[in-house]
C-alpha cells in the first residue's frame, strides 16, 4: 500500500479536478451498470467524458435518461472505430490534467477517485499510475467461465521497459500524454492490428523516462466473463498485436525488440509442447503461438513514423 510516511505536496494537486474518460462501443447493458457508481464517487470535483463508438443509439439514450442534465458528463459520439482513437479523442476532450481511464464494464469503488489523487499527491513525481483488475467476488469460483483480470499486491514503481498494467484501471498526466504521444491507432481493439495498444503507448512512455507507479491498494471488477471460445478468440488478438508491437519498434531499429520476440516464440513454444506432451490444455498456448507469428508478418504490413513510432498506413 502507498507508505503515508514518504512525503507529501497535496497543496499541489488535494482538490485538483480530475477528467474520468470512458470508451464504449455498443454496450448499453455494460455501461449504464457503470455509471451510478462512476457518477456517485466521494471526489468533490470531477468531469465524465463518454466516447461512444456505437453503430446505434441505444447507450446514448439510457445514459442521458439517467444522467443527462448532469453537468459533469459530456458524451461524444466521434464516429469513428477503434479503441486507441478513442482513448485518443478522450484525451483531447480531457479539461484537467489528471485523466482516469476505466472501461464500460466493470464496477470501480466509491472512493477510486480519491485513492488516484492520493498517490499522484504522495508521489508527485508519478506520470502514470495503474491499480488492479480483479475478478468479481461473485464469480471467482466459476471454472467456466474467464475474466481479463490483473491481479498485484506490491506498490512500486516499473522497472525501465517493463509492460505491467490495463488501461481499465490507468491514470496518468495529460502533460505527460502529449509528450508520449497518441495511443497507436492501428494498434487495439477495433484496429488493424487488433492488440497491445496499451504496452506499446507504456513502451513509449518508457523510452522517455516516464515514472509509472503500481497501486495495489485501488482495485476495480472487471465484469466481463469470456467463455472457453471467446477466451480463445481473446488470445488470437493479443498474441497478433504483441508480435506487431514488437516487429513495429525493431523496425524502428530497436534491437530489444528482436530479443523480446525470440524469448517469446521460444517459451511460448515450449509451453506449448510441454503441456501436449503431459497431456494438459494446451490449445489456447498453441493459438497464441501460432497467432504470434502471423502478427510479425501483420506488422510488416504498415508504415511507420520513425519520429513518433506510430504506424501511419499501409505499404
Amino acid at each position: 500500500m502507498l507508505d503515508s510516511t514518504q512525503p507529501q505536496d497535496r497543496n499541489k494537486i488535494h482538490g485538483t479536478p480530475i477528467s474520468v474518460l470512458i470508451c464504449t462501443r455498443n454496450r448499453p447493458d455494460d455501461i449504464i451498470l457503470v455509471m451510478p457508481n462512476i457518477m456517485s464517487q466521494d471526489y468533490p470535483n470531477y468531469e465524465v467524458i463518454i466516447v461512444d463508438q456505437s453503430t446505434d443509439d441505444v447507450s446514448e439514450e439510457r445514459i442521458k435518461a439517467d444522467y443527462g442534465t448532469d453537468p459533469r458528463l459530456r458524451y461524444i459520439r466521434p464516429g469513428t472505430v477503434g479503441l486507441s482513437i478513442a482513448r485518443n479523442q478522450a484525451l483531447a476532450e480531457a479539461r484537467h490534467e489528471i485523466c482516469a481511464f476505466t472501461d464500460d464494464d466493470v464496477e470501480v469503488p466509491l472512493d477510486w477517485l480519491s485513492k488516484i489523487e492520493r498517490a499522484f499527491a504522495t508521489y508527485p513525481e508519478t506520470d502514470v499510475l495503474f491499480a488492479p483488475v480483479l475478478v468479481p467476488k461473485d464469480q471467482r469460483q466459476r471454472k467456466d467461465l474467464h475474466f481479463a483480470c490483473l491481479p498485484f499486491e506490491e506498490a512500486r514503481v516499473l522497472n525501465k521497459g517493463e509492460l505491467f498494467g490495463m488501461g481499465a484501471n490507468m491514470a496518468l498526466r495529460k502533460s505527460f500524454f502529449a509528450k508520449v504521444g497518441q495511443f497507436d491507432a492501428f494498434l487495439g481493439a477495433g484496429a488493424p492490428l487488433p492488440g497491445s495498444d496499451e504496452h506499446d503507448w507504456l513502451y513509449r512512455a518508457h523510452l522517455i523516462d516516464g515514472v509509472i507507479r503500481l497501486d495495489p491498494t485501488n482495485a476495480i471488477e472487471h465484469r466481463a466473463p469470456r467463455t472457453a471460445e471467446q477466451w480463445l478468440r481473446l488470445n488470437y488478438l493479443v498474441a497478433f498485436g504483441d508480435a506487431a508491437f514488437a516487429v513495429k519498434h525493431l523496425r524502428c531499429g530497436d534491437l530489444k525488440m528482436l530479443i523480446l520476440i525470440l524469448h517469446r516464440l521460444a517459451y511460448m513454444g515450449a509451453r506449448t509442447l510441454v503441456k501436449f506432451i503431459r497431456r494438459r490444455y494446451w490449445y489456447c498456448d498453441s493459438v497464441y503461438f501460432k497467432r504470434y507469428w502471423l502478427g510479425i508478418w501483420g506488422g510488416r504490413k504498415y508504415r511507420i513514423d520513425r519520429a513518433t513510432r506510430l504506424f501511419i498506413c499501409a505499404k
